[in-house]
């Protein structure tokens, strides 16, 4: 039984465009919101993750994890990009805006890891003999 994969190349194609052209809409903007930053962390999360499972043959708990984590640095490199480009005198974020998005790590963490959990469970893939939750 061959299983669809959910990510193909055409899919991994809109996904960057829909991830560029939301950069290009959110520049012009004078938003001091963290929202922004984070969902488009959110799409290089899920390349992460996707790259790690493919990669390393970890399980998707490992792999929702590394995903997790890289949320937090990808949302500061949205956040410094945005301040750069507009090089105002005074910066787009806040220092607490910045503090809490780096202390949203966990969080984001526990997140990716139930992604992952969840998406093992719904989706196993017996032809890559992928080992069971908490491997």
């Amino acid at each position: 039984m061959k299983h669809s994969h959910p990510f193909t190349p055409f899919r991994w194609k809109i996904l960057i465009l829909g991830l560029v052209t939301g950069v290009l809409a959110w520049l012009p903007f004078e938003d001091q919101s963290i929202l922004i930053p984070v969902m488009l962390a959110l799409p290089v999360a899920l390349l992460v993750g996707r790259l790690c499972y493919q990669s390393f043959h970890w399980s998707l708990l490992r792999c929702g994890l590394v995903a997790g984590l890289v949320v937090a640095p990808t949302t500061l490199l949205w956040m410094a990009f945005k301040t750069g480009v507009h090089g105002h005198g005074i910066p787009d974020y806040t220092a607490a805006q910045i503090m809490a998005a780096i202390k949203s790590t966990p969080a984001w963490m526990l997140a990716g890891s139930l992604f992952g959990w969840g998406w093992q469970k719904l989706h196993p893939n017996p032809a890559r003999g992928m080992p069971t939750s908490g491997e």
